[in-house]
């Protein structure tokens, strides 16, 4: 079966950045919800105020679709008890080619999202 390959990016709220515990627990969290979608994750990088996959998911799963999930399994086991949600707006979705280079895409889009909370 053909699959796509995404790399999906998001941005965590300031006030709600992964810190000890539950930056340690949220790749657990990520790589349970992502084995019970039948999606493969190549390369994960969690750190306190961003999360970056590449993930193999199957054509019907869109990116969107893929990010909402994930978020809101997180939210759920990480974030249960709390109104806000951790997230900030917007994520990145990019489809690649295996080996194809997407880096700069990723930097970019961290720091974007960097300078908008400096405003």
């Amino acid at each position: 079966m053909h699959r796509i390959i995404f790399i999906l990016a998001w941005s965590i709220r300031p006030s709600r950045e992964l810190k000890g515990k539950p930056l340690k627990t949220c790749p657990h969290v990520i790589q349970r919800k992502c084995d019970a979608n039948g999606w493969k994750i190549l390369k994960m990088n969690v750190t306190a105020d961003y999360i970056v996959l590449t993930l193999v998911v199957y054509p019907r799963d869109s990116a969107e679709e893929v990010v909402r999930r994930l978020q809101k399994h997180v939210r759920s086991e990480m974030y249960a008890n709390e109104k806000l949600s951790p997230w900030e707006r917007g994520y990145l979705a990019v489809a690649i080619h295996p080996g194809e280079g997407t880096a700069d895409a990723v930097q970019s889009f961290i720091e974007r999202q960097r300078e908008r909370r400096k405003r």
